[in-house]
């Protein structure tokens, strides 16, 4: 209900006071654009702290997802484009396929970047106005596999909703690309554990086993872990992805 939103996660911190001020002046003015950005900080368990964009960046607009750097939850202020069509769309879209996808924190924020390119363009502002805790709260807590396939799950189902909504462009091709780029890591990751012995020691958190497990959820974790790929790499070559 209202013109402009973002999202702070519990686990993340803002670092300006200007921070939605700057947003809102920069979206007023330039009608064209649905979303402003700024840089930001990567947070470690060590302390260190490592700017996303090195801090002599220009300022510069990007127009899709396609060779754009991935700007976290922290960072982005949008205009808000989630019309009761596209919430609509995204209702059906959950019934079909059970699970609420855009929840999940591997790629909520990935969706609304995605979906934000409809609407206008992006700019990026060189201020670090934020801090991403990326070895903190849920960034932090899924093993790699597990965050590998969750990745993946997550944008192929990003394409086939923004595909349903607004075609083939590079927006949803760079999810599909995305989503195959995971499966391959996965697999790869998968071999690598079972060659080393590691993989009856693995295991997920209940978030995973739950969102992913499906009819396979009182299975073991690797079952699952198998189960989905197997599931996800037949879609991919439903949608012509040679994968080898």
């Amino acid at each position: 209900d209202t013109k402009y939103f973002t999202v702070l996660d519990a686990d993340d911190y803002w670092l300006s006071s200007q921070k939605l001020e700057k947003a809102i002046n920069f979206l007023e003015t330039h009608p064209d654009y649905s979303a402003y950005t700024s840089n930001y900080f990567q947070e470690y368990k060590d302390g260190n702290m490592v700017p996303q964009r090195p801090v002599e960046s220009p300022a510069f607009t990007f127009c899709s997802m396609k060779g754009t750097p991935h700007f976290q939850t922290v960072a982005i202020t949008f205009r808000n484009f989630f019309t009761p069509k596209i919430l609509d769309s995204m209702e059906n879209f959950t019934e079909k396929y059970l699970h609420k996808y855009f929840n999940n924190g591997c790629n909520s924020d990935s969706l609304r970047n995605y979906f934000a390119f409809n609407f206008g363009k992006c700019y990026f502002e060189n201020s670090l106005d934020g801090v991403f805790r990326c070895d903190i709260g849920f960034s932090g807590s899924l093993p790699e596999l597990a965050g590998y396939v969750g990745c993946m799950r997550g944008h192929l189902d990003i394409f086939e909703l923004y595909n349903a909504n607004f075609g083939l462009d590079d927006n949803s091709m760079q999810a599909l690309t995305i989503s195959a780029d995971y499966y391959k890591r996965s697999v790869n990751l998968l071999a690598e554990m079972m060659l080393n012995m590691r993989i009856s020691n693995f295991e997920v958190s209940d978030y995973f086993r739950r969102g992913y497990g499906g009819e396979f959820a009182d299975k073991s974790a690797a079952e699952i872990v198998l189960n989905v790929l197997l599931d996800y790499g037949n879609r991919l070559r439903e949608m012509g992805f040679s994968i080898k």
